[in-house]
């Protein structure tokens, strides 16, 4: 119906499936996976050597909701300097969506300057 073949459809099942983003239930079918941080780890265990405060990163940025959770350290770090910053970005976000560009990397330098002051790098 859609014009795809069925073997894209299942080697991007099974790329889905090795990044444990879908799992395979027998009588079900595909579902999608509860976030956990398995095949992270196992990436990471190939190609880096991971501290303690670089887990501890990783396990604050994987939370499902970022806002919630970030929200109270960036009130209680954020300066004066950092609010403006974010409300000129605002602003060019703005002035992008109304002329219809992508804003994607305007979303992204928002969210990085907001979470500057918590000090979470990833």
């Amino acid at each position: 119906m859609l014009g795809i073949a069925r073997n894209s459809v299942r080697e991007a099942t099974r790329s889905l499936e090795s990044m444990g983003i879908l799992e395979i239930k027998h009588g079900v079918g595909l579902v999608v996976r509860s976030f956990n941080l398995d095949a992270i780890v196992d990436i990471f265990s190939y190609g880096f050597v991971l501290d303690k405060s670089s887990l501890s990163m990783i396990c604050m940025t994987s939370e499902f909701n970022w806002n919630l959770h970030f929200s109270p350290k960036v009130i209680e770090n954020i300066s004066d300097i950092t609010i403006r910053e974010c409300e000129l970005i605002l602003a060019e976000w703005e002035y992008f969506v109304h002329k219809g560009n992508p804003v994607h990397d305007i979303d992204r330098k928002f969210h990085d300057t907001l979470y500057r002051p918590i000090g979470n790098d990833l």
